[in-house]
């Protein structure tokens, strides 16, 4: 549902300024951009990157979430599959929020 109100929210804002940048989040709180198949012109795509770990009650990171195990290569590729619309297509990705930073450390730290 988000492709088609995008094109024609898309289509509107265009015919009474074709210049305007947009900023459009992706579905299922701005990680999924499967319903893009094309990136519209002067479009900015906002993604969320929360990670379980800065997100769960009671998890550590590294470490356990939720049954789960997150380190840094978990997170890296949680990122990469978020952004891929935009790495693929050569738009710009801006990060609106994220939350790993909220996780205690299994350091301690």
């Amino acid at each position: 549902m988000i492709g088609p109100f995008y094109a024609r929210l898309e289509r509107a804002i265009r015919a009474v300024d074709p210049r305007h940048v947009l900023f459009l989040d992706g579905n299922r709180y701005s990680t999924d951009f499967s319903a893009f198949t094309e990136p519209f012109a002067n479009t900015v795509y906002t993604a969320h990157d929360y990670a379980l770990p800065g997100m769960a009650a009671g998890s550590e990171y590294p470490g356990m979430a939720r049954g789960e195990y997150f380190d840094r290569q978990v997170v890296e590729e949680t990122f990469l599959r978020r952004t891929e619309f935009m790495r693929r297509t050569g738009t710009p990705i801006w990060i609106g929020e994220s939350a790993g930073h909220l996780a205690r450390s299994a350091a301690g730290e």
